[in-house]
């Protein structure tokens, strides 16, 4: 049976040597269902300021357009801020605008004593948590080799959940950006119920490279299996962010 490595602050040193993206880095993914493309979606990391300390932020917009964008409007804009050190969880915000389903969620995290504020509510934590965008981040910086699996606590929406990820297999995967030799991730619940609202599962698939980007990621939603898929990257001063076996035109 393979070992389960938690995934801990004091465990974190060795994977910072070498970090497989910079600040700035923007991904941009097409997004859509089975059978027809819905609109956009962009994951950004950049460097911020919380509190008087250099932290990470993590800005992710998602927009329906077209046909579907009629009858299923989508506009969600979620922002987290991470510590530089551990990638512990420190702030976030949301805005979700799904059809008729319209929420605002913000929570602040206080390291020194473990809690997080949400309004007028408090919730005790672990002394390190993730959320659902910094762990695909978190994810890139670790050892993505057939057969490991992680654990980690993920904060999300006030609700406090076990993570495990395992390690999958390998893919080649063609995608809008080319095609990529890729590492299939599945997260799933620690304690077997549902990771995600509507019995949702996911499907990460990472560039088999040092740079591990999110190729491709799929959620089951109530409206059934939304698709990311790569469009492009966008780096400063960098043009080529991965490895890309063979680029698809017609994509």
């Amino acid at each position: 049976m393979n070992r389960i490595i938690k995934i801990i602050p004091v465990l974190l040193g060795f994977i910072f040597s070498q970090m497989p993206f910079q600040e700035g880095e923007k991904l941009v993914y097409s997004a859509g269902f089975r059978l027809f493309a819905a609109g956009t979606a962009t994951m950004e990391i950049v460097s911020d300021s919380l509190g008087g300390s250099s932290v990470y932020r993590i800005i992710s917009r998602t927009r329906t357009g077209g046909l579907l964008d009629r009858f299923y409007r989508v506009r969600d804009e979620i922002d987290v801020w991470l510590d530089k050190g551990d990638f512990n969880l420190l702030r976030m915000n949301k805005k979700i605008r799904e059809g008729s389903h319209k929420k605002n969620f913000h929570a602040i995290i206080d390291t020194s004593n473990n809690t997080a504020t949400m309004g007028d509510k408090t919730l005790e934590l672990p002394d390190h948590v993730l959320d659902p965008m910094s762990a695909i981040y978190f994810l890139r910086m670790q050892d993505l080799s057939l057969g490991k699996n992680y654990s980690f606590n993920s904060f999300d929406n006030g609700k406090l959940k076990n993570v495990l990820v395992s390690v999958k297999k390998e893919e080649t995967i063609s995608v809008p950006a080319g095609i990529f030799k890729c590492i299939l991730v599945t997260p799933s619940s620690g304690d077997g119920s549902a990771l995600l609202k509507n019995n949702g599962q996911m499907k990460i698939w990472f560039s088999a490279d040092n740079q591990k980007i999110p190729v491709k990621i799929e959620q089951n939603t109530n409206i059934g299996t939304m698709i990311l898929e790569l469009k492009k990257v966008v780096i400063p001063l960098i043009e080529e962010a991965a490895d890309v076996i063979e680029h698809d035109d017609n994509k």
